[in-house]
């Protein structure tokens, strides 16, 4: 097993333990490794305003500098 299959085996069994639901990058296609919930894969609540940057966010590189 490579590396990265390891690691993702490994975060699969972490999910499993915290009796998280996986679903495929296409929701119910692909491989079942993302979580459906952003707060699955946090330690601790975003606060409101880092939630709402992150929700509004287009994927793509961000240019905003404060």
């Amino acid at each position: 097993m490579n590396s990265a299959e390891q690691i993702i085996a490994k975060q699969a069994e972490w999910a499993n333990n915290k009796v998280l639901e996986l679903i495929g990058s296409a929701g119910d296609r692909g491989r079942k490794v993302y979580t459906t919930k952003i707060e699955d894969n946090l330690f601790q609540p975003l606060n409101e305003k880092s939630r709402n940057e992150l929700l509004g966010g287009d994927g793509g590189a961000s240019t905003h500098t404060s």
